[in-house]
Protein backbone atom coordinates (compact mmCIF):
# COMPACT_ATOMS: atom_id res chain seq x y z
CA UNK A 1 0.00 0.00 0.00
CA UNK A 2 0.86 3.65 -0.36
CA UNK A 3 0.00 4.64 3.55
CA UNK A 4 1.51 2.76 6.41
CA UNK A 5 -1.08 3.83 9.05
CA UNK A 6 1.39 2.43 11.60
CA UNK A 7 3.49 5.62 11.35
CA UNK A 8 0.84 7.86 9.65
CA UNK A 9 -1.41 10.29 12.33
CA UNK A 10 -4.82 9.75 12.87
CA UNK A 11 -7.29 10.73 15.64
CA UNK A 12 -7.51 8.25 18.16
CA UNK A 13 -10.71 9.38 19.46
CA UNK A 14 -11.26 8.10 22.88
CA UNK A 15 -7.70 6.09 22.97
CA UNK A 16 -6.34 9.18 24.21
CA UNK A 17 -8.53 9.41 27.16
CA UNK A 18 -6.35 7.53 29.34
CA UNK A 19 -3.17 10.13 29.06
CA UNK A 20 -5.77 12.87 29.83
CA UNK A 21 -6.74 11.06 33.03
CA UNK A 22 -3.19 10.31 34.22
CA UNK A 23 -2.52 13.96 34.13
CA UNK A 24 -5.19 14.77 36.10
CA UNK A 25 -4.43 11.85 38.59
CA UNK A 26 -0.67 13.74 38.71
CA UNK A 27 -2.23 16.64 40.12
CA UNK A 28 -3.72 14.70 42.91
CA UNK A 29 -7.32 13.27 41.78
CA UNK A 30 -8.06 9.76 41.89
CA UNK A 31 -10.28 7.43 39.91
CA UNK A 32 -12.63 7.98 43.44
CA UNK A 33 -13.21 11.61 42.66
CA UNK A 34 -16.51 12.19 41.80
CA UNK A 35 -17.99 14.50 38.76
CA UNK A 36 -21.20 15.15 36.53
CA UNK A 37 -22.07 13.29 33.51
CA UNK A 38 -24.88 16.21 33.00
CA UNK A 39 -25.51 18.79 30.05
CA UNK A 40 -22.74 20.76 30.07
CA UNK A 41 -21.31 24.02 27.72
CA UNK A 42 -18.20 24.78 27.27
CA UNK A 43 -17.82 28.11 25.44
CA UNK A 44 -20.55 28.02 22.92
CA UNK A 45 -19.83 24.02 22.47
CA UNK A 46 -22.48 21.68 23.99
CA UNK A 47 -20.25 18.48 23.85
CA UNK A 48 -22.21 14.96 23.93
CA UNK A 49 -21.62 11.25 24.90
CA UNK A 50 -21.52 8.65 22.60
CA UNK A 51 -24.67 7.41 23.00
CA UNK A 52 -26.88 11.19 23.84
CA UNK A 53 -27.48 10.04 27.03
CA UNK A 54 -25.92 11.24 30.55
CA UNK A 55 -24.78 9.51 33.98
CA UNK A 56 -25.20 12.10 36.55
CA UNK A 57 -22.68 11.73 39.39
CA UNK A 58 -20.02 9.63 38.28
CA UNK A 59 -16.31 8.48 39.75
CA UNK A 60 -13.48 9.32 37.63
CA UNK A 61 -13.33 5.42 37.37
CA UNK A 62 -16.19 5.22 35.94
CA UNK A 63 -16.13 8.41 33.54
CA UNK A 64 -12.91 6.37 31.89
CA UNK A 65 -14.08 3.08 32.06
CA UNK A 66 -17.25 3.99 30.41
CA UNK A 67 -15.66 6.04 27.71
CA UNK A 68 -18.12 9.32 28.55
CA UNK A 69 -16.77 11.94 27.02
CA UNK A 70 -18.05 14.63 29.60
CA UNK A 71 -16.09 13.10 32.49
CA UNK A 72 -13.17 13.25 30.11
CA UNK A 73 -13.48 16.75 29.51
CA UNK A 74 -13.60 17.76 32.96
CA UNK A 75 -10.64 15.43 33.47
CA UNK A 76 -8.79 17.39 30.99
CA UNK A 77 -9.58 20.97 32.66
CA UNK A 78 -8.21 18.84 36.13
CA UNK A 79 -5.12 18.25 34.25
CA UNK A 80 -4.60 21.60 33.24
CA UNK A 81 -4.97 21.53 30.19
CA UNK A 82 -4.05 20.72 26.43
CA UNK A 83 0.12 21.81 27.17
CA UNK A 84 0.30 20.24 30.73
CA UNK A 85 -1.17 17.04 28.62
CA UNK A 86 0.77 17.36 26.10
CA UNK A 87 3.93 17.39 27.43
CA UNK A 88 2.98 13.63 29.75
CA UNK A 89 2.79 12.71 26.20
CA UNK A 90 5.58 13.60 24.62
CA UNK A 91 7.16 11.85 27.60
CA UNK A 92 5.23 9.20 26.93
CA UNK A 93 7.04 8.75 23.52
CA UNK A 94 4.20 10.57 21.23
CA UNK A 95 5.71 13.41 18.68
CA UNK A 96 3.12 14.50 16.90
CA UNK A 97 0.37 16.93 19.01
CA UNK A 98 2.24 20.88 18.51
CA UNK A 99 1.22 23.31 21.33
CA UNK A 100 0.71 25.84 18.77
CA UNK A 101 -1.80 24.31 17.76
CA UNK A 102 -4.97 25.47 19.64
CA UNK A 103 -6.87 22.06 20.10
CA UNK A 104 -8.70 22.88 23.17
CA UNK A 105 -10.74 20.48 25.18
CA UNK A 106 -11.54 18.21 22.31
CA UNK A 107 -8.22 17.14 22.85
CA UNK A 108 -9.35 15.07 25.72
CA UNK A 109 -11.85 13.44 22.93
CA UNK A 110 -8.69 12.14 20.66
CA UNK A 111 -9.07 15.30 18.38
CA UNK A 112 -5.47 15.53 18.30
CA UNK A 113 -3.51 13.52 15.97
CA UNK A 114 -1.18 10.86 16.78
CA UNK A 115 -0.10 7.67 15.21
CA UNK A 116 -0.59 3.82 15.74
CA UNK A 117 3.08 3.05 16.50
CA UNK A 118 3.51 5.92 19.04
CA UNK A 119 -0.19 5.12 20.60
CA UNK A 120 1.09 1.61 21.16
CA UNK A 121 4.28 2.73 22.88
CA UNK A 122 2.46 5.04 25.08
CA UNK A 123 0.31 2.06 26.33
CA UNK A 124 3.61 0.33 26.78
CA UNK A 125 4.09 3.19 29.50
CA UNK A 126 1.26 1.98 31.34
CA UNK A 127 1.93 -1.62 30.93
CA UNK A 128 5.64 -1.14 31.96
CA UNK A 129 4.58 0.80 35.06
CA UNK A 130 5.86 3.80 33.98
CA UNK A 131 9.28 3.27 31.84
CA UNK A 132 9.13 4.00 28.53
CA UNK A 133 10.51 1.48 25.86
CA UNK A 134 11.84 1.68 22.48
CA UNK A 135 10.27 0.95 19.32
CA UNK A 136 12.40 -2.17 17.85
CA UNK A 137 11.74 -3.21 14.39
CA UNK A 138 14.52 -5.97 14.31
CA UNK A 139 15.76 -8.10 17.09
CA UNK A 140 19.21 -9.98 15.44
CA UNK A 141 21.08 -9.96 12.19
CA UNK A 142 23.34 -12.72 11.55
CA UNK A 143 25.35 -13.72 8.49
CA UNK A 144 25.15 -17.37 6.41
CA UNK A 145 27.53 -18.84 8.73
CA UNK A 146 26.28 -17.36 12.16
CA UNK A 147 28.20 -14.73 12.92
CA UNK A 148 25.52 -12.09 14.86
CA UNK A 149 26.54 -9.19 13.81
CA UNK A 150 23.60 -6.39 15.35
CA UNK A 151 21.27 -7.84 18.05
CA UNK A 152 19.28 -6.19 19.96
CA UNK A 153 19.81 -6.29 23.87
CA UNK A 154 16.88 -5.16 26.87
CA UNK A 155 18.21 -2.51 28.90
CA UNK A 156 17.28 -0.48 31.94
CA UNK A 157 14.37 1.52 30.57
CA UNK A 158 13.49 5.42 31.69
CA UNK A 159 10.81 6.15 34.32
CA UNK A 160 8.23 8.79 32.95
CA UNK A 161 5.62 8.14 34.53
CA UNK A 162 5.12 7.84 38.65
CA UNK A 163 4.31 3.93 38.56
CA UNK A 164 1.76 4.56 40.97
CA UNK A 165 -0.15 6.71 38.39
CA UNK A 166 0.28 3.89 36.26
CA UNK A 167 -1.30 1.44 38.33
CA UNK A 168 -4.56 3.22 38.76
CA UNK A 169 -4.71 3.44 34.82
CA UNK A 170 -4.03 0.21 34.52
CA UNK A 171 -6.27 -1.15 37.60
CA UNK A 172 -9.50 0.61 35.49
CA UNK A 173 -8.85 -0.29 32.20
CA UNK A 174 -8.79 -4.04 33.12
CA UNK A 175 -12.05 -4.32 35.02
CA UNK A 176 -14.09 -7.20 33.01
CA UNK A 177 -17.29 -6.04 35.24
CA UNK A 178 -16.52 -2.21 34.56
CA UNK A 179 -15.91 -1.66 30.80
CA UNK A 180 -17.57 -1.12 27.25
CA UNK A 181 -17.65 -5.00 26.32
CA UNK A 182 -16.55 -8.35 27.10
CA UNK A 183 -14.16 -8.27 23.36
CA UNK A 184 -11.74 -5.87 25.24
CA UNK A 185 -10.88 -8.97 27.86
CA UNK A 186 -8.58 -12.40 26.91
CA UNK A 187 -10.15 -15.21 28.48
CA UNK A 188 -8.04 -16.38 31.69
CA UNK A 189 -5.36 -13.73 30.91
CA UNK A 190 -5.30 -10.48 32.88
CA UNK A 191 -5.06 -7.45 30.68
CA UNK A 192 -6.12 -3.64 30.62
CA UNK A 193 -7.83 -2.59 26.91
CA UNK A 194 -9.30 0.90 25.38
CA UNK A 195 -11.55 1.38 22.87
CA UNK A 196 -11.58 4.69 20.14
CA UNK A 197 -13.84 6.18 17.32
CA UNK A 198 -13.25 9.13 15.93
CA UNK A 199 -15.39 11.15 13.28
CA UNK A 200 -15.05 12.87 10.19
CA UNK A 201 -17.15 15.73 8.05
CA UNK A 202 -17.18 15.10 5.03
CA UNK A 203 -18.46 15.83 1.30
CA UNK A 204 -21.31 13.19 0.38
CA UNK A 205 -20.56 12.02 -3.09
CA UNK A 206 -23.71 13.20 -5.87
CA UNK A 207 -24.56 15.39 -3.18
CA UNK A 208 -23.03 18.97 -4.27
CA UNK A 209 -21.59 20.80 -1.01
CA UNK A 210 -23.43 18.66 1.22
CA UNK A 211 -21.60 17.08 4.03
CA UNK A 212 -21.68 14.08 6.56
CA UNK A 213 -20.71 13.16 9.95
CA UNK A 214 -19.03 9.64 9.51
CA UNK A 215 -16.43 8.03 11.60
CA UNK A 216 -12.89 8.05 10.40
CA UNK A 217 -10.94 6.05 12.77
CA UNK A 218 -11.89 3.01 14.99
CA UNK A 219 -8.92 1.91 17.56
CA UNK A 220 -8.74 -0.61 20.41
CA UNK A 221 -5.33 -0.81 22.12
CA UNK A 222 -4.79 -3.39 25.22
CA UNK A 223 -1.99 -4.88 26.89
CA UNK A 224 -0.42 -7.26 29.60
CA UNK A 225 2.33 -6.53 31.34
CA UNK A 226 4.34 -7.59 28.82
CA UNK A 227 3.12 -7.61 25.51
CA UNK A 228 0.82 -4.34 24.01
CA UNK A 229 -1.35 -4.79 20.71
CA UNK A 230 -2.86 -1.77 18.81
CA UNK A 231 -5.53 -2.12 16.24
CA UNK A 232 -6.77 0.60 13.90
CA UNK A 233 -9.57 0.16 11.49
CA UNK A 234 -9.80 2.69 8.86
CA UNK A 235 -9.95 3.73 5.05
CA UNK A 236 -6.39 5.27 4.20
CA UNK A 237 -7.57 8.09 1.52
CA UNK A 238 -9.63 9.61 4.52
CA UNK A 239 -13.22 8.44 3.72
CA UNK A 240 -15.60 7.30 6.41
CA UNK A 241 -16.51 3.79 7.22
CA UNK A 242 -20.79 2.79 8.20
CA UNK A 243 -22.32 4.99 9.84
CA UNK A 244 -22.44 2.15 13.28
CA UNK A 245 -18.53 1.81 12.97
CA UNK A 246 -16.97 2.33 16.33
CA UNK A 247 -13.88 0.94 18.18
CA UNK A 248 -15.48 -1.89 20.01
CA UNK A 249 -17.37 -3.64 16.54
CA UNK A 250 -14.56 -3.07 13.98
CA UNK A 251 -11.45 -3.28 16.20
CA UNK A 252 -11.75 -5.26 19.12
CA UNK A 253 -12.00 -8.63 17.09
CA UNK A 254 -9.12 -7.99 16.17
CA UNK A 255 -7.71 -6.97 19.16
CA UNK A 256 -8.88 -10.19 20.74
CA UNK A 257 -8.08 -12.82 18.37
CA UNK A 258 -4.38 -11.40 18.15
CA UNK A 259 -3.65 -11.22 21.72
CA UNK A 260 -5.45 -14.22 22.22
CA UNK A 261 -3.24 -16.16 19.91
CA UNK A 262 -0.15 -14.14 21.28
CA UNK A 263 -0.73 -15.29 24.77
CA UNK A 264 -2.04 -18.84 24.27
CA UNK A 265 -0.11 -20.90 26.80
CA UNK A 266 1.14 -18.41 28.88
CA UNK A 267 -0.11 -17.68 32.69
CA UNK A 268 -1.96 -14.30 33.41
CA UNK A 269 -0.20 -11.80 34.44
CA UNK A 270 -1.46 -9.19 37.49
CA UNK A 271 -0.39 -5.76 37.17
CA UNK A 272 2.08 -5.03 39.53
CA UNK A 273 0.85 -2.93 42.46
CA UNK A 274 3.60 -0.20 43.41
CA UNK A 275 4.30 -0.55 47.25
CA UNK A 276 2.65 3.47 48.31
CA UNK A 277 -1.07 2.37 46.94
CA UNK A 278 -3.41 2.75 49.26
CA UNK A 279 -6.44 0.73 49.58
CA UNK A 280 -9.23 3.68 50.90
CA UNK A 281 -13.00 3.01 52.26
CA UNK A 282 -14.26 6.54 50.69
CA UNK A 283 -18.29 7.61 50.16
CA UNK A 284 -19.43 7.37 46.72
CA UNK A 285 -21.44 10.56 46.89
CA UNK A 286 -17.93 12.55 47.15
CA UNK A 287 -15.31 10.66 46.57
CA UNK A 288 -14.41 11.72 50.77
CA UNK A 289 -13.85 9.39 53.81
CA UNK A 290 -17.26 8.79 54.89
CA UNK A 291 -19.16 10.24 57.68
CA UNK A 292 -20.66 8.85 60.70
CA UNK A 293 -24.26 9.06 59.17
CA UNK A 294 -23.10 7.91 55.43
CA UNK A 295 -25.19 4.18 54.71
CA UNK A 296 -23.39 1.23 54.32
CA UNK A 297 -24.31 0.63 50.95
CA UNK A 298 -22.69 4.33 49.94
CA UNK A 299 -19.48 3.00 50.94
CA UNK A 300 -16.46 1.47 48.42
CA UNK A 301 -13.38 0.70 48.79
CA UNK A 302 -11.01 2.54 46.04
CA UNK A 303 -7.17 2.91 45.35
CA UNK A 304 -5.53 6.05 45.99
CA UNK A 305 -1.74 7.03 45.38
CA UNK A 306 0.15 7.81 48.18
CA UNK A 307 0.35 11.06 47.76
CA UNK A 308 -3.53 11.94 47.63
CA UNK A 309 -5.07 9.84 49.89
CA UNK A 310 -8.36 11.54 51.29
CA UNK A 311 -8.12 13.05 54.59
CA UNK A 312 -11.55 15.11 54.30
CA UNK A 313 -14.80 13.25 55.97
CA UNK A 314 -17.83 13.63 54.35
CA UNK A 315 -20.70 16.01 54.96
CA UNK A 316 -23.38 14.81 52.60
CA UNK A 317 -25.44 12.68 54.89
CA UNK A 318 -27.87 13.72 58.17
CA UNK A 319 -30.32 11.88 60.21
CA UNK A 320 -33.44 13.44 60.26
Amino acid sequence: GNVNVVLRPRQPGSSFKPLVYARAFMNGFAPGNVVYDIPTKVGRDRPQNYDGLWQGQISLRKGLAHSRNIPAIKAYFLAEQQDKIIDLAEKMGITTLNKAHSYGYPLALGAGEVSLGEMVTAYAVFANGGKLPVLTSILKVENANGDILEEWKEKELPEVLDPEIAFLINDILSNPADSVGPRLFINGQINAAKTGTSTKETKIKGGGSKKEVRPSDAWTIGYTSSIVTGVWVGNTDGTGLGYSANGYDAASPIFNAVMTRALKGKAAEPFKEPSGIKHVKISKASGLLPGKSTPAAMITTEIFPSFSVPTEVEKSFYEV
